[in-house]
């Protein structure tokens, strides 16, 4: 009986070691899991982030170039000369005169 035990001793003893290192590596495979999964949830943060400016940029250019129109087409409607005027008055009453008939 006292051999049994001190041989199941001397197992627990080899063993351990090797119980340990297993131990160990499960620790350290949980712990790289739990970053790649924190970094996996940063990156699709970070993306979300990204396209949310890209989106906000789009409207920025949107907005800009419709000022950009609306601009030019003030400034063509400023710039007109008292000739023009006549001629696009004329071309009214043309077209006026068109539909009478």
């Amino acid at each position: 009986q006292k051999q049994l035990e001190e041989m199941k001793k001397s197992k627990e003893a080899a063993a351990k070691p090797l119980i340990d290192d297993l131990n160990q590596k499960v620790r350290d495979s949980l712990e790289e899991i739990r970053m790649q999964k924190e970094n996996t949830v940063k990156e699709k943060e970070a993306k979300e982030l990204y396209l949310e400016e890209i989106e906000k940029l789009k409207q920025d250019i949107e907005s800009l170039q419709k000022d950009k129109h609306e601009k030019r087409r003030k400034l063509a409607f400023e710039m007109r000369t008292p000739d023009k005027i006549r001629s696009e008055a004329d071309a009214i009453s043309r077209t006026r005169a068109k539909k009478e008939k």
